[in-house]
């Protein structure tokens, strides 16, 4: 392991090494491109300079971290090369970062939980970029801040520990995906995503999911919301005008709530399995909320719920089933 300081004034993050890198900070250039092995800096003696990402270039960190850095980092022109780290990342309170403008992103990589803390994750209030991934078998990243991701992006977990640390997190989307073993932590974080086509999709296999008092919500634009098998939520929430499916859900509490239009729906795709209390409540008694299967006209779909609270909501082809003992009204 090694360090990397940025001394190269205004120029591109590609793979030349020229006198672009130190091994001190403020120190002579001449040093070697950074590696997966390396920790990366830009500091205050890097100067008020603009550092570009360009596509066709992945770098490699370890630790990359922006902390007293005031010049600007750009993923604008990377397009659909990833910026590739291997442990952590910070970004500085001081520095400009540009993030939208393609489809890049960071992509963190670790095969280590850093000694159990999991490797820190520090926005400091910056939009991260519209792809922000997590595929690292063993490793584990904790965040620090707000994690939001730019515009129509969203974050994926696709193996290791992702750790929300009671911080939110926004974004178009939030997927999971492929078969290795991977965790999501969200202790009291609230989740937000606003897709105009799927705002959480948990796909694949291997999730293990410790919900928390979490509250996860999507708005209703997003029409298809898949909240995978297996797997118990606490709070989820759908708002916003429009008509969301959803499949695929088990969770503590359940709640829709409309708004001023006479179109609002909650489609149910699959079985529902509510622990607490459904809530279903319509903007009045003109706008109301349906409640329908998603399936053929005449198939009927089951919600199971502890509870309910129904104000101005209207039912097709749903049936609400409560536990052994219970009665619903």
């Amino acid at each position: 392991m090694a360090s990397r300081y940025w001394v190269g004034g205004t120029a591109n993050w590609d793979g030349t090494a020229g006198t672009k890198w130190a091994t001190t900070d403020g120190g002579a250039g001449g040093a070697a491109v950074p590696t997966a092995s390396d920790d990366v800096f830009f500091t205050a003696a890097s100067g008020a300079v603009t550092v570009s990402q360009v596509n066709g270039y992945t770098p490699l960190s370890r630790n990359l971290d922006f902390t007293g850095f005031t010049g600007t980092f750009s993923m604008f022109n990377s397009v659909t090369s990833n910026n590739v780290i291997s442990g952590g990342l910070t970004l500085g309170s001081g520095m400009s970062f540009l993030s939208g403008g393609s489809s890049a992103g960071f992509v963190f990589v670790a095969t280590t939980d850093n000694g159990g803390a999991g490797w820190p994750i520090t926005t400091n209030g910056k939009l991260m970029p519209p792809v922000v991934t997590f595929n690292g078998v063993g490793g584990k990243w904790t965040l620090q801040d707000t994690l939001t991701t730019y515009s129509t992006g969203g974050t994926t977990l696709t193996a290791g520990h992702l750790d929300t640390n009671n911080q939110t997190v926004n974004g178009w989307y939030f997927t999971t995906g492929g078969a290795g073993a991977k965790t999501l932590t969200l202790g009291s974080s609230t989740l937000t995503f606003s897709s105009g086509n799927t705002g959480i999709s948990i796909g694949g296999s291997n999730l293990t999911l410790n919900a928390g008092t979490s509250t996860v919500k999507v708005v209703a634009t997003a029409n298809h919301n898949g909240f995978g098998t297996g797997i118990t939520w606490y709070n989820v929430v759908l708002e916003g005008a429009g008509s969301p499916s959803i499949w695929n859900l088990t969770c503590q509490n359940l709640t829709r709530t409309g708004t001023a239009s006479p179109n609002d729906g909650l489609g149910v795709y699959q079985p529902i399995t509510v622990l607490g209390t459904l809530t279903i409540t319509g903007n009045s008694s003109t706008n109301r909320v349906l409640c329908y299967s998603t399936l053929a006209l005449g198939s009927p779909m089951v919600i199971t719920a502890g509870a309910v609270s129904l104000t101005d909501v209207d039912f097709m082809d749903i049936a609400i089933v409560g536990p052994v003992g219970s009665t619903i009204t």
